[in-house]
């Protein structure tokens, strides 16, 4: 059976573990799409740098987030099987957050139509929620206020804008390492 699987969710969620646990389990080959090569190009070091520009200089932050989107759809296109640690869904979001407060609306439409058509390509999406604590690696935002609006985000955009029923998908996998990939591995087969 041929897998396209997107994972999701905010920072520190565990979406590149379960990744590459998937990948091995499944032979599945794994895309790792966490962005760093992109920010490097725009000068950014991190992901506050990201959201400073996206408000100070809005065709920048909206260049850096199409940009970003055209990357990670071209390894979809490109690959016939694959899981993702990341999905157009987190493009939804990190667009909103950085993005929707100084472009106007039907540039986000356009933006999130072209996310959710390219959800399409999935087999299998799976949602994650954040982690209680985010680990601090010099390119997150470990502020638990900001991780909080993150998950607002998703919760808005996975149950209002994308409509994730639709998708074969599996929401919210438990913390516990164990139980998770029991879920996954059922959800999998």
């Amino acid at each position: 059976m041929k897998r396209r699987i997107f994972i999701c969710g905010p920072s520190s969620a565990g979406k590149t573990t379960l990744a590459k646990y998937i990948a091995k389990e499944f032979n599945v080959p794994y895309i790792f799409t966490d962005g760093a090569a992109l920010r490097s190009k725009f000068g950014y070091n991190n992901h506050l740098d990201i959201i400073r520009a996206s408000f100070s200089f809005p065709t920048e932050g909206f260049e850096y987030q199409s940009e970003l989107f055209k990357e990670r759809k071209s390894l979809i296109v490109d690959n016939n099987e694959f899981v993702m640690d990341r999905s157009p869904i987190d493009n939804i979001v990190y667009f909103l957050l950085q993005c929707s407060p100084v472009m106007p609306q039907d540039v986000c439409k356009a933006f999130i139509d072209d996310c959710k058509a390219l959800l399409s390509e999935a087999t299998h999406i799976i949602v994650l929620k954040s982690a209680s604590s985010v680990e601090n690696d010099n390119v997150r935002i470990v502020n638990n206020y900001y991780q909080g609006l993150t998950d607002g985000v998703f919760y808005h955009v996975i149950n209002n804008i994308v409509g994730i029923t639709y998708y074969n998908s599996l929401l919210y996998p438990t913390w516990n390492w164990k139980d998770r990939i029991n879920e996954v591995n059922k959800f999998l087969k």
